[in-house]
């Protein structure tokens, strides 16, 4: 069906057909939430053990379907597992099912990274750098594509409602670890640098090194940038 739509769409607008994309995207509403597909694959609840592998036979599953269906399937054609904008996510959120380590953990096998995550306004920005050099660490090794939304909601602890309205959803702001990760994403270990331990590692991994010094500069801009976003949710609420 998409490709016939999409054939007809290109002959009336005089354009080349390009390709069909497959991947499921979630939404706040009810019967769009991958959450309750995985769930429907018999996990009581999402984030419980098995729902790395149950997400990587539902891409897979979308992956040959749509091979099948379509004879040019591209873009990322998987599921996406934004906690904001899938209300079987928010939900296993508020229950303390699923964390950022799991939702860590899923990223390996689906299509994008941490998305649409709320974390408490007092996150440092080393910790938030330490995240996103974790999901490039993910994303080169399995060499696919990654990203990291995470957004600090300013004056909001763990468990408290960040209303952003529209598709965007309702985040329920979820814990980061309590342990530093400062000196790792700082480069200021009281031994070594972060990139010389990276290269001791391997020198494919070193790549590393230059994520993490843009992670951690850009986090000092993500306060301003989160009090803008609650706001613009509360005030469409």
């Amino acid at each position: 069906m998409g490709e016939l739509v999409g054939r007809a769409a290109s002959e009336k607008l005089a354009v080349p057909f390009g390709i069909v994309d497959l991947s499921l995207a979630p939404t706040p509403a009810q019967g769009d939430s991958v959450a309750r597909i995985l769930e429907a694959m018999g996990l009581e609840r999402v984030g419980t053990h098995g729902s790395t592998a149950a997400l990587a036979l539902l891409n897979d599953a979308v992956k040959k379907g749509g091979a099948m269906a379509s004879s040019y399937v591209g873009g990322l054609s998987g599921a996406f597992i934004p906690v904001s904008e899938d209300e079987g996510m928010i939900e296993a959120a508020q229950m303390g099912a699923i964390s950022i380590d799991k939702l860590e953990a899923m990223t390996c096998v689906c299509s994008v990274g941490l998305d649409m995550i709320a974390v408490p306004g007092d996150t440092p920005p080393t910790t938030i750098a330490a995240i996103i050099a974790d999901e490039a660490a993910i994303g080169m090794i399995n060499a696919k594509t990654t990203a990291v939304r995470i957004i600090p909601a300013p004056g909001r602890t763990v468990g408290e409602i960040v209303e952003f309205g529209g598709l965007l959803g309702t985040a329920p702001v979820m814990a980061v670890h309590r342990w530093s990760s400062a000196g790792f994403s700082t480069g200021s270990h009281p031994r070594r640098s972060t990139v010389s331990l990276i290269r001791s590692s391997s020198r494919r991994v070193d790549r590393l090194g230059g994520p993490v010094r843009r992670a951690h500069a850009a986090t000092r801009r993500l306060p301003a940038f989160a009090h803008a976003a609650t706001a613009a949710g509360q005030s469409e609420a």
